[in-house]
């Protein structure tokens, strides 16, 4: 009888200790649940505390003036809608991963012989357009194509650039 109180005692004693290390088992995964749940709320916190921010700083997009003179705008609508078209084109361009130079050069040609005041109105158009998704303007999204027809075969790229960057469209 004695041998079978201790072989009670010892399934006790191995019962109470094996509750025992699942109750701190279950003890440390309720605190890495806790943790793990602080972590992720604090990371979407920061998330949105960080998107607030950029977007407010965004909000001063520096833009030139537009040039007077010239003729008038005969319609307003058509001629935003011109410029948004004008606009997306060289966003589409200066994205494009398989771009052809000449598509490239076709589109800067289009820019480069417009009237001072078009180029800085498709210029604003774009700003307002892009430059708070990609944080780039339209001058520097032009000069950082690689892509290109260079100068001495005709290209426009770099007069471009410099008549945009002379006109205060940086």
């Amino acid at each position: 009888m004695e041998e079978n109180k201790n072989s009670n005692a010892n399934a006790i004693d191995s019962l109470a200790s094996a509750a025992s290390k699942g109750i701190n088992a279950f003890r440390i995964q309720k605190e890495l649940k806790l943790w793990l749940i602080l972590a992720v709320v604090g990371g979407v916190i920061i998330f949105f505390i960080v998107r607030a921010i950029k977007k407010s700083a965004l909000n001063d997009i520096p833009l030139p003036e537009l040039p007077t003179g010239g003729d008038p705008i005969a319609d307003p609508d058509t001629y935003k809608q011109d410029a948004e078209i004008t606009a997306k084109s060289v966003k589409d361009v200066t994205e494009g991963w398989f771009t052809l130079a000449s598509t490239k050069e076709s589109v800067f040609r289009k820019l480069y012989a417009m009237s001072d005041r078009d180029l800085v109105y498709v210029y604003r158009v774009y700003s307002n357009l892009y430059y708070k998704k990609s944080q780039e303007t339209m001058t520097a999204a032009i000069d950082s194509e690689s892509n290109y027809i260079p100068e001495w075969q005709g290209g426009v790229k770099v007069k471009l650039v410099n008549r945009l960057n002379l006109l205060g469209a940086k």
